[in-house]
């Protein structure tokens, strides 16, 4: 019994062509870079897109509690009521020396420290605004100028009430009645209820930007 006659082995073989690889290399480094630089792309939009959404949102905050702070105010000044001590501690702060305890220039000084108060008030609200106008356009400045003007009004008000007080007179004119419903609240409030219109006209603008 004989064996299988082997197999022809050829006697040379050819060699694989590689010369294909290292562009095959190149092109696939080349792709994955391509493909990192798109997806780091995206991760800074991405990021840019949030930064923005949370120093809007920030802003919003910080916005709304100043306008909150300049409605806050606006009631202390208006309130009819002030303490002796409230004017005490008025006078105390201005380095005044009243001896007669009954002196209207105390009540001058009471007005006067509470005015301070509001003016602080609108001078952080002005801050915000001017910020908040970089990123979203005058309309906000309109918004809250509104609230702003109706401060001037209340402080010129306040002031000539004092001077009135400093020099007592007999003044039953329509601008005298309404200069005192902006400097003293009323049953009917229409100087309170603009000033409710005004933060609320602000707090239309703002809240949207809460939502991120």
């Amino acid at each position: 019994m004989g064996f299988p006659r082997a197999a022809h082995i050829p006697q040379e073989i050819e060699p694989m062509d590689t010369s294909w690889i290292p562009v095959a290399k190149d092109i696939a480094t080349s792709m994955a870079a391509i493909g990192g630089i798109a997806i780091a792309g995206l991760g800074l939009k991405t990021w840019s897109r949030q930064l923005r959404g949370h120093t809007e949102y920030e802003l919003a905050r910080r916005l709304l509690r100043a306008a909150y702070g300049v409605r806050d105010e606006i009631p202390r000044v208006r309130a009819p009521f002030m303490s002796v001590a409230e004017m005490n501690a008025a006078v105390e702060a201005a380095g005044a020396e009243l001896e007669d305890p009954t002196d209207p220039m105390r009540y001058a000084y009471g007005v006067h420290a509470r005015l301070r108060e509001l003016q602080k008030a609108v001078t952080n609200l002005d801050v915000e605004v001017l910020e908040a106008e970089v990123l979203w356009g005058e309309g906000i400045r309109a918004a809250c100028g509104e609230l702003r003007r109706l401060c001037l009004h209340l402080s010129i008000d306040a002031e000539e009430h004092v001077r009135e007080r400093l020099r007592p007179r007999d003044d039953g004119t329509d601008d005298y009645v309404t200069r005192m419903q902006r400097v003293f609240a009323t049953s009917e409030d229409p100087f309170g209820a603009s000033v409710k219109a005004a933060v609320q006209a602000i707090e239309d603008q703002v809240r949207p930007k809460l939502k991120i």
